[in-house]
């Protein structure tokens, strides 16, 4: 495997922004948010390509998607507790605040196995 951290990290491709992360506690048997912790990292930040859209469930987007890149040791998390795509309260992921707007990720796309992980973020 080619480890392409390096790139992810460097200077003229990458970019500061903060993960915002929900915190809490598991209780019986279900994970309660008691509030937020806010990561720096730095990583490249380019629009949502077309290839990477096509992988998301839901095909037509209007609101601006942003990808974001994080390398090892940093990781982004996104968990799907319930079936159900509306109860968003079941569902457990982490905010980008990057250049004064915030995003929701949508999606990670996991590629460790080269040094980096992607997550698609939706404008808030």
């Amino acid at each position: 495997m080619i480890d392409v951290s390096q790139i992810v990290r460097d200077p003229d491709f990458a970019q500061n922004y903060e993960v915002i992360r929900q915190t809490g506690e598991w209780n019986a048997g279900r994970f309660e948010v008691t509030g937020t912790k806010t990561l720096n990292y730095r990583g490249a930040v380019q629009p949502t390509d077309k290839d990477t859209l096509q992988q998301l469930p839901e095909n037509d987007r209007t609101s601006v998607s942003v990808s974001f890149y994080c390398s090892s040791p940093n990781v982004f998390y996104m968990t799907q507790e319930s079936d159900s795509k509306d109860d968003e309260s079941q569902v457990i992921f982490d905010r980008i605040k990057w250049r004064g707007n915030q995003y929701k990720i949508i999606k990670v796309l996991d590629w460790s196995r080269n040094g980096y992980q992607i997550a698609v973020g939706v404008e808030q």
